[in-house]
């Protein structure tokens, strides 16, 4: 079977898992239909971001046909909104203690900074489904806070979760071109995320909005961002919804858009399927390895045992926690111990710069700004470390896979895979760059990171970001007689603010490192823990192929030269219609 768009490759997977089921491998099977699955309806992270205010949340409604993310001018998003499909509208609330549905109605009040001031309900993310056509492939829509603008702690929390994004939306609105809040934003955001669109908003009521735009396109030359900006008005389109105007939601720019929505998940959909695809060559290197084993044998028996046994010893060491294992805890303990450092050089790096701005400085004068300050920068530092998290976790869960490819190779070869780009477009379109193509995505998001994990991280660390430190600032001081007493009194009075706002900021820093240090390392057992069973799944499966493999070459021992002839004639032709199979599967 030749492959050549989706379709194909969803029916080669079927035609491999009832191969796998009926040989008797239902582990095999399990692993190829797991791969369908995700390939039918994959998970699409797309994050929407932007300046406090510029219509993220409008812009969300929009897209899906639905008022699921509050909109009023009165009303800031405080709480990351995660917005997928389901066949009948709900909400679902992570807190820090507990996951629970919640009523319909109750989003706005979990949400808004209005309804849960400083998230005093510790909620993590609010997931809501809603049955759009739009995001019936998969496609999740993250809306991220835009309390104080993308120079808060929130735009930390919303970087962290473009390191395993698929893409970003950025929002910017058609009254002002970019900021240098907004170009730092992008900036960052490019080297984190593989796919950046920029959306020009409220372009209904802004008539000067196609000069903004132009404007805007030059800075993203500069920024190394692709173009265009996508024109839209959220209004338009709603306005369109509501009155079944096809005029207005021509106008409202939101199809051009959509069109580049699709163009994300197609690309997630060929990496998914160039990734299945392999799956399914190596399952079928593994049907195929006890008839090989049986065919050779036919021709060398003795040959063919003893690499056979020699092949199940090494399976054997494979399955019983060996090396891999080993490579496992060691790069996890490398992990732990990096992470673990990199957040107290942070944090002992936060404390110097806070340490020397209280003692040049009386406290009491610009202490919310510099609370503020504190607060935005000890986030951006846990971001930075949970970022990284993933990074490291990606380098180590490709090494395991690089390892067991070669005992694959060794143990249940079938053909040389092809280049990739022989295996896709599945669309007749261009290749793409498949630099997240990597054999660990897919194991870190089951293990709970990605995207949405790394919100819940900063979502933890933002309990503490509302610095609410005692005000030790407005003190009375008394009246005293001459002027050397007063100037004493009052540098004693400073002296004694700083020393009080060293321990708060002291306290507060150490609060946030304890908190982030829990939360990383909970995200390292689950790696570890997922990483361990994928690859202990797999290191059984070899085994249980290379001992099947050697039984079935034994079973020619003694066998008469018709029986031998017969028999061999069938393995060639079921070896052979394995190998056409993945053949098809290379392309």
């Amino acid at each position: 079977m030749a492959v050549g768009n989706e379709e194909d490759v969803s029916a080669l997977l079927a035609d491999v898992a009832r191969r796998a089921q009926a040989a008797g491998r239902t582990d095999l099977s399990e692993r190829i239909v797991a791969h369908a699955e995700r390939l039918a309806r994959p998970d699409v992270v797309v994050v929407v971001a932007g300046e406090f205010k510029v219509g993220k949340s409008s812009l969300v409604n929009a897209l899906v046909g639905a008022a699921v993310c509050p909109v009023d001018d009165d009303i800031a998003t405080s709480v990351p909104t995660l917005v997928r499909f389901a066949s009948e509208p709900g909400v679902h609330v992570r807190r820090l203690a507990d996951d629970a549905p919640q009523p319909v109605e109750d989003i706005a009040r979990l949400v808004t900074e209005q309804g849960n001031p400083d998230n005093r309900e510790d909620v993590r993310i609010v997931e809501v489904g809603v049955p759009s056509a739009l995001l019936a492939d998969g496609l999740i829509l993250v809306d991220t806070p835009g309390v104080g603008g993308l120079s808060s702690t929130y735009a930390s929390a919303t970087m962290t979760t473009l390191a395993l994004a698929d893409a970003v939306l950025f929002v910017s609105d058609a009254s002002q071109e970019y900021t240098r809040p907004e170009l730092d934003f992008l900036a960052a955001a490019r080297k984190v995320c593989p796919e950046v669109v920029a959306v020009l908003s409220k372009v209904d009521v802004v008539p000067e909005w196609r000069r903004i735009s132009e404007l805007n396109e030059g800075w993203l030359a500069g920024a190394g961002v692709p173009g265009p900006i996508v024109a839209t008005s959220a209004a338009l389109q709603l306005r369109g919804i509501a009155g079944d105007r096809a005029d207005l939601r021509d106008e409202s720019g939101l199809a051009a858009l959509v069109g580049r929505l699709r163009g994300v998940t197609g690309r997630v959909r060929r990496t998914m399927a160039a990734g299945a695809l392999d799956e399914a060559r190596a399952v079928l290197g593994q049907l195929a390895a006890p008839l090989r084993a049986e065919h050779e044998a036919l021709a060398d028996p003795d040959a063919t045992i003893a690499r056979l046994e020699e092949a199940v010893e090494s399976a054997r060491r494979l399955s019983a926690d060996s090396d891999w294992a080993a490579l496992l805890d060691d790069g996890m303990i490398d992990l732990e111990n990096q992470v673990g450092a990199e957040l107290g050089r942070r944090m002992k790096a936060v404390l110097a710069d806070a340490g020397r701005t209280v003692g040049t400085s009386d406290p009491a004068a610009g202490w919310d700004e510099f609370g503020a300050a504190l607060a935005r920068r000890v986030s951006e530092e846990v971001s930075a470390v949970a970022v990284g998290v993933g990074d490291l976790a990606g380098a180590l869960a490709t090494r395991l896979a690089e390892e067991f490819a070669e005992h694959e190779a060794l143990i249940a070869p079938m053909v040389v895979a092809p280049p990739v780009a022989a295996v896709l477009p599945l669309a007749g379109e261009a290749p793409p760059t498949l630099t997240r193509a990597t054999p660990w995505r897919g194991v870190l998001m089951d293990a709970g990171w990605g995207g949405l994990e790394a919100l819940g991280v900063m979502g933890s660390i933002l309990t503490f970001t509302s610095i609410s430190l005692f005000n030790p600032f407005s003190l009375v001081i008394g009246v005293f007689i001459g002027g050397k007493t007063v100037r004493d009194a009052r540098r004693r009075d400073v002296e004694r603010r700083r020393d009080q706002a060293v321990e708060a900021v002291e306290q507060y820093v150490r609060d946030a490192e304890q908190a982030a240090d829990r939360e990383l390392q909970a995200t390292s057992r689950r790696i570890r823990r997922e990483l361990r069973t994928t690859y202990q799944r797999r290191a059984d499966a070899l085994y249980r192929s290379a001992r099947e493999s050697l039984a079935a070459a034994q079973r020619t021992i003694g066998s008469d030269d018709a029986r031998r002839e017969s028999r061999r004639r069938e393995l060639a032709d079921r070896l052979g219609d394995l190998e056409a199979l993945a053949g098809g599967a290379g392309g």
